[in-house]
């Protein structure tokens, strides 16, 4: 299948007009106490599976020539330089999502932390993204969006062609930590890792820290202390927390397996450099309209307003990978 430019131009349109949703989806009902308490670790890789490798140089196979479609990869090489994010080959897409008038290499760096678990046998190494005052995204055709303040990456152009990522049994791996340099202000709700419909309409799942918007009193999202995982936000009977757990310092490890035929999820996590440890079974969430993945720090307003940010807000992501599942068992290491 040829892969021409005009392709690339339009699917680049198409993603500058994604909208945080839950700006748009302020009347969604509020999260279900629905915590899983960790339980035993239930190591399932029943054979030794590799870890994919990531391309040499740290900048993928390509984002603008690529013809055929390959799995998101995230890992950045030892040697990559902030300014790699900002050119067509990258690893993420390189336009969107962030602050007219900024460059990827305004708003990523390259912190002096440890390896994240899936970083160490890459030897790649873990990158900041970070917010601002001045990070209010604009949507294609529509007016800026003063109540959030957001920078996304999303992965390549390669790993969406013919829906590679969000078609058969996926299992997205990613970790991410709190920047101590700059700090979040965890009384406001942020989403840090989602994957959105390819209408903008809803997330299939939400990953959030700080006091989640909505959340009802007495629920993991509601104190600002935890990492709150939702299933697909236009659940019928509500949005349901598939899993929280405190978002302590250092490195949050994730696994979602998403089995787009079942439509079901299952959760995976640890902290540090442990290995991952089944913390749901597989549940039933709606899967459905393909879309992309977001590796974001996207910060939600509180009552209505957005206060003024004191310098940077940031957080830290490593070891940002997809394996196909639909044979292999998931990576715990």
């Amino acid at each position: 299948m040829k892969f021409h430019p005009s392709n690339l131009i339009s699917l680049l349109i198409l993603s500058a007009t994604a909208s945080p949703l839950s700006s748009r989806n302020q009347q969604a009902k509020k999260p279900a106490a629905c915590t899983v308490g960790g339980g035993k670790a239930a190591n399932n890789a029943t054979k030794p599976v590799e870890a994919p490798k990531p391309a040499a140089n740290g900048t993928a196979n390509g984002n603008t020539t690529a013809a055929v479609a390959v799995l998101p990869d995230g890992r950045i090489a030892q040697g990559a330089v902030p300014e790699d994010f900002n050119v067509l080959a990258s690893k993420f897409k390189s336009a969107v999502v962030k602050a007219d008038g900024l460059v990827f290499s305004d708003i990523v760096a390259f912190p002096a932390v440890e390896q994240s678990l899936f970083d160490i046998s890459t030897n790649t190494k873990a990158f900041s993204l970070s917010i601002s005052d001045a990070a209010i995204f604009t949507p294609k055709g529509g007016a800026p969006d003063l109540l959030t303040r957001r920078a996304d990456l999303l992965p390549s152009i390669a790993s969406t062609l013919a829906n590679i990522a969000t078609t058969g049994k996926k299992t997205m791996h990613f970790s991410f930590q709190q920047d101590a340099t700059a700090p979040l202000n965890l009384t406001h709700d942020y989403q840090v890792a989602f994957l959105e419909t390819a209408d903008f309409a809803t997330h299939q799942f939400d990953v959030r820290v700080g006091k989640v918007v909505d959340a009802a009193p007495g629920s993991p999202g509601a104190d600002g202390t935890n990492i709150v995982v939702n299933g697909n936000s236009k659940n019928a009977a509500g949005v349901q927390t598939l899993f929280s757990t405190p978002f302590t310092a250092g490195f949050q490890n994730f696994a979602v397996q998403m089995d787009f035929d079942l439509n079901t999820i299952q959760i995976f996590h640890s902290t540090e450099n442990n290995p991952l440890v089944q913390v749901t079974e597989p549940l039933p969430n709606d899967n459905s309209g393909n879309g992309e993945y977001h590796f974001a720090v996207l910060k939600n307003a509180v009552g209505g307003q957005q206060p003024p940010i004191a310098g940077s807000e940031a957080v830290i992501f490593g070891g940002i990978f997809m394996q196909d599942t639909a044979v292999d068992a998931v990576l715990l290491q």
